[in-house]
């Protein structure tokens, strides 16, 4: 969504009345997998090392693949730039 935004194939307005009610009921979605953890504390418990281990792994993943597209976004943004300025 972020880079649809960036390279205006989305535009703010088409999203923004969805995106301001989810930000304003954000707690609301909390709720179900507070209690879901609450459920399953026991089997939580059991497999804690592989859910850290999961979490870790994943959030390094995205944090790697976020700024690689953002890197592309910009490199794009930056040649579409020099294209319509006439900068060599």
């Amino acid at each position: 969504l972020t880079a649809c935004l960036q390279l205006k194939w989305i535009r703010l307005r088409w999203v923004e009345g969805i995106a301001n009610f989810l930000v304003k009921n954000l707690g609301f979605f909390f709720i179900p997998p507070g209690v879901a953890l609450m459920l399953h504390l026991n089997v939580i418990k059991a497999q804690l090392l592989p859910i850290i281990v999961a979490s870790a792994v994943s959030t390094v993943v995205v944090i790697v693949v976020t700024g690689w597209i953002h890197q592309l976004v910009r490199k794009y943004q930056h040649r579409q730039f020099t294209k319509r300025h006439g900068i060599h």
